[in-house]
């Protein structure tokens, strides 16, 4: 998978600083920390923090959610495992104030095996496969599936170059902070039109 996407509102480099983030274990890495000040889609509880940054003309949208009690990423990934994920769609409401959010690279390599077998497909993957319609004599199974994403997000966007610009968010003296993504959060991208999910991944680290 590959998605590529500007923000509808883009982060000014000039404002971008190197800034610890808390890594897992009480160790500190440092990274490119991204902030801008605008009118952003934010939602808050007791247990969770999120702001929506949408791309383009709003049809695709970004999602960071940030986990406010000890559970941590793995509890909040529990959470949203056990409820409908688009709970949360209508609950943002439109909030003036400070968004700091780390420049990360996302990559995973995931196999599909697993989800096909539990799917009844398991059968491709040994040697009962019947594959006679590419190759008559059979002999053939498939050894791996793998689903692969990668992301880059940057000020600018989601695999989107450093160049160009759209409308910047310009940070000011006396805004308040929304949310600091500096410890481990979870990223989601959505498609707004049909409420549907398109990725769901975690940073635990923004340099992998």
């Amino acid at each position: 998978m590959s998605f590529k996407g500007k923000w509808s509102t883009s982060f000014d480099p000039k404002y971008t600083r190197e800034a610890p983030f808390h890594l897992d274990g009480g160790k500190d890495k440092t990274c490119r920390m991204m902030n801008a000040v605008g009118t952003f889609d934010f939602f808050e509880n007791k247990g969770i923090r999120s702001v929506r940054l949408p791309y383009g003309d709003s049809l695709y949208s970004m999602i960071l959610l940030q986990p406010k009690d000890n559970s941590g990423v793995p509890g909040l990934i529990r959470k949203l495992a056990n409820e409908p994920w688009f709970f949360l769609m209508n609950e943002y409401r439109h909030r003036v104030g400070a968004v700091y959010l780390p420049r990360f690279n996302l990559g995973s390599d995931q196999s599909l095996e697993p989800l096909l077998t539990a799917q009844g497909m398991g059968i491709a993957f040994s040697d009962s496969a019947d594959f006679s319609g590419i190759r008559a004599s059979g002999g053939l199974k498939i050894s791996q599936l793998l689903h692969k994403a990668q992301f880059n997000v940057n000020e600018m966007g989601t695999g989107s170059a450093d160049e160009g610009t759209m409308g910047n968010a310009v940070m000011t003296g006396d805004s308040s902070e929304l949310i600091r993504l500096d410890r481990p959060f979870v990223v989601a991208i959505v498609d707004r039109d049909a409420n549907s999910l398109l990725f769901l991944g975690r940073i635990m680290d923004p340099a992998l």
